[in-house]
């Protein structure tokens, strides 16, 4: 049996343990990718919120009307404060007057009184990560 070679154990060690680095990088860019694909959902999704409540106050008498939300202006912030809390993670909405729009975060949207009316979504991707925010700016 002098003819017959193979591979020796260090050999398959090193080969294996080359191969167990491949497959975590691969895991690693797979898990990464996901954390993205959450990342763009999260924004495409508070971006349709902000276009549902522009549509809502076309509907209830422009931006006017909401700066002190009676009636039917005031169900339909209700109605979508729902919709924002049930579509993102940990989310909640806003809307008032704001000089510095783009700071708060849901259950404190850090509103001033002054500036603007705006419209803010929050959100948050993980227990670690800070706050995410989309704000529209609805009228001076």
């Amino acid at each position: 049996m002098k003819g017959e070679e193979g591979f020796s154990l260090l050999e398959v060690l090193v080969a294996s343990s080359l191969l167990a680095t491949a497959l975590l990088g691969l895991a690693a860019m797979a898990v990464r990718g996901l954390e993205d694909a959450t990342a763009a959902r999260d924004e495409l999704v508070a971006a349709l919120l902000l276009r549902d409540f522009e549509g809502r106050i076309a509907l209830t008498g422009g931006a006017n009307a909401w700066r002190a939300p009676i009636g039917q202006a005031q169900a339909e912030l209700r109605d979508w404060r729902r919709h924002v809390a049930s579509a993102m993670p940990e989310g909640g909405a806003q809307v008032c007057r704001d000089s510095t729009p783009d700071d708060g975060r849901a259950g404190a949207p850090a509103c001033d009184g002054g500036g603007g009316l705006v419209a803010k979504v929050f959100w948050r991707r993980g227990i670690a990560l800070p706050w995410e925010r989309r704000v529209l700016e609805l009228a001076p």
